[in-house]
């Protein structure tokens, strides 16, 4: 059995450090000495072009693995190496040359301990590559998701020099949580994420009395999440939606039932049912549900003086409105509709046959107040103009500047110190305009 577990051994040792012409090694969890016990506690990557960093690497890097024990060694341990990349060995060395874009793949590298005829078990880790894939912040922090599943806070109000007056209020990510996040969302306050097992988690504020209703909303299961300006929005896998703010009237569970999907703009979320309704949250908390044809797949809302004023696209081309420009809360507007867009005081829409709506303030774009131009070669008759007389004219000379009597020549239709040149006649294009309301 000895002979048949040593040959076994001398198959599976492979590069650098390995010995693969050894017959009296045994694999163990650990290699013991008479003094003490060895095990490899760590290992690492080493750049070529990041040689002051540890664990980063970019496109087409050279390699190197870094081990780290448990316990003092006499310096004569080396490691055996195996490098997978997308399920497929790559390497069996301990330093690898990494191939276009294998950077963004995970790398799987699979060390053994060899020190004192003896070799431990595998010390199997995955490095992934970091990098940013989204981004959301407001007026307390920047707040960077990394494709590892970490999220980096930065330009933290607790980092400068307001700290004092915010470390009551606000605190950062535990690091014990910051691991797994899918998505991150920000509003004015707060920051939020769904982690890779489909909860909800939030952040930033240091009291939360919302604790409770995490727990619900996770119980049921987080089909989407969405940010208006003063809290999130979450539709759960039982059709229920949740709001979470920054006070108590903006935290709650909404009577709205078997949602199936929502949208959100800056200060109003409007949920789908299974019903076809299309139930609009407005800013002030008011809830007004409307029939809908079609799925809801645009929201937009004017601003300032014409706040509280909603527009609603389906993906049947089917436009809604709400607020005071509607004649009815959820109003039809028009059908075959492209697109919709918005400023703060004015809707405008396009056709599929190319004709465009508009409603809101008149001045800013909501009705068609519009110019045609053209232009046309005008005859202009043969003229005069004044014009100052320059230095250099026969009538001047340097000396008179330094001649307190001295004036300048009068022309008796121009005036004094003015000539007049003559101007041909020509022709020149003018721009006619004609206005159309």
């Amino acid at each position: 059995m000895k002979h048949i577990l040593t040959a076994l051994l001398a198959l599976s040792l492979f590069g650098c450090g390995g010995d693969n012409s050894s017959d009296n090694k045994a694999v163990v969890n650990h290699v013991t000495t008479p003094e003490k016990t060895v095990n490899l506690d760590g290992i690492s990557l080493k750049s070529t072009i990041y040689p002051d960093k540890i664990n980063d690497y970019s496109n087409r890097d050279h390699l190197k693995v870094v081990f780290s024990t448990d316990n003092i060694t006499d310096g004569s341990e080396t490691i055996s190496c195996n490098w997978m990349i997308d399920n497929i060995t790559v390497s069996n060395d301990c330093e690898y040359q990494l191939k276009e874009n294998e950077h963004l793949s995970p790398i799987v590298v699979s060390a053994q301990l060899n020190y004192k005829e003896q070799v431990t078990e595998p010390f199997i880790k995955t490095f992934t590559k970091a990098f940013p894939i989204q981004q959301v912040e407001n007026s307390y922090s920047k707040v960077t998701l990394l494709n590892t599943g970490q999220v980096i806070e930065w330009n933290h109000i607790l980092d400068g020099e307001y700290a004092y007056q915010a470390e009551r209020r606000f605190e950062k990510i535990p690091s014990i949580d910051n691991h797994q996040f899918i998505a991150i969302y920000a509003h004015a306050n707060a920051f939020s994420g769904i982690k890779n097992n489909g909860d909800f988690y939030l952040w930033g504020p240091k009291i939360k009395d919302n604790v409770d209703l995490i727990d619900a909303i996770n119980a049921e299961g987080v089909k989407k999440v969405t940010s208006a300006n003063n809290y999130f929005s979450i539709l759960t896998n039982t059709g229920n939606v949740y709001i979470i703010g920054s006070t108590k009237s903006t935290t709650k569970k909404l009577t709205i039932d078997n949602g199936i999907d929502m949208l959100t703009s800056e200060s109003s979320t409007i949920i789908q049912t299974e019903e076809d309704k299309a139930c609009l949250i407005e800013d002030s908390g008011k809830i007004s549900c409307s029939d809908i044809q079609g799925d809801i797949k645009n929201l937009v809302e004017l601003k300032y003086d014409y706040k509280g004023n909603y527009a609603l696209l389906t993906d049947q081309g089917n436009l809604y409105r709400w607020g005071k420009l509607a004649k009815a809360q959820g109003e039809l507007v028009s059908q075959n509709v492209e697109n919709i867009i918005a400023n703060d005081s004015a809707f405008a829409f396009l056709k599929l046959d190319g004709t465009v709506g508009a409603w809101g303030s008149r001045t800013q774009g909501g009705e068609f107040i519009y110019d045609y131009y053209s232009f046309e070669q005008t005859y202009f008759k043969a003229s005069k103009k004044c014009v100052p007389v320059k230095n250099d004219e026969p009538d001047y000379e340097s000396s008179d500047i330094y001649d307190p009597d001295y004036e300048p020549a009068y022309d008796p239709i121009c005036g004094r110190g003015y000539e007049q040149v003559s101007i041909p006649a020509y022709y020149s294009p003018e721009k006619n305009t004609l206005s159309i309301n």
